[in-house]
């Protein structure tokens, strides 16, 4: 029953909140069991086996990774298929998420929803677009509803922070160690040892930015991380 009306009643009773962001991202018992039990029931698994959640169609102010494109040409290569989640239903977001055995993705919003289909046959690989803790979310989520250990790719160099934000967030770009992602792909799995893998130069990388920066209007400054070695040629 939705109460659409100024309304008064006798005895209000509020309940816990079940799911949400930060320590309650685990969800509760009763709430997991729920999904469990009731989510998406008649929706059937349809799909790719391999599917990497994309953000390159967001427009861009998004936030997102430097030369996304580039991950996706390769993991095509690898037989992954490129899902632009904005683009489909719930449903039909669902149903590739059931069909899936291995789901692959920037930290984002869009692994919420695979946090509630996921099952234990399944695996998850989140690759870090920030220097942020705010991927623990999806990581306790899925874990937790699905029972199984998530992968976290982390390979951010550098981060592109909007001129006027004080830190990475989300509107920032990761400048990423394509070389060492590809390698923590093939160490974990998720795609074959020998597979090729086309790594993008500094130089590719701090052109896109600039000339992104030009065509939104908006002035980027680059934040290297502390205390991390890069792979990737600085030239």
């Amino acid at each position: 029953m939705i109460i659409d009306t100024p309304t008064k009643v006798e005895e209000l009773i509020v309940p816990g909140q079940g799911f949400g962001l930060g320590p309650i991202s685990n969800g509760t018992q009763k709430f997991r069991d729920y999904c469990h039990q009731n989510f998406a029931k008649d929706v059937a698994p349809d799909g790719a086996e391999n599917i990497y959640l994309s953000r390159s169609a967001l427009g861009g102010l998004e936030g997102g990774a430097i030369l996304e494109e580039r991950i996706e040409a390769n993991l095509i290569n690898s037989g992954y298929d490129i899902i632009h989640p904005q683009k489909h239903t719930i449903a039909q977001q669902v149903a590739m998420f059931k069909a899936a055995k291995r789901v692959v993705g920037l930290d984002g919003s869009a692994f919420h929803l695979f946090g509630f289909v996921a099952n234990n046959t399944q695996r998850a690989a989140i690759i870090l677009r920030r220097n942020s803790s705010v991927f623990n979310g999806l990581k306790n989520q899925i874990e937790k509803f699905a029972g199984i250990k998530t992968d976290i790719v982390s390979t951010v160099v550098a981060d592109w922070i909007p001129k006027h934000k004080n830190r990475p967030g989300r509107y920032s770009f990761g400048e990423l160690d394509q070389s060492d992602l590809s390698d923590q792909l093939k160490t974990a799995g998720y795609i074959s040892a020998n597979a090729e893998w086309d790594v993008p130069r500094f130089r590719e990388m701090k052109q896109a930015m600039i000339k992104f920066g030009a065509e939104k209007g908006t002035e980027y400054r680059r934040t290297k991380k502390s205390g991390r070695s890069a792979k990737q040629a600085q030239s």
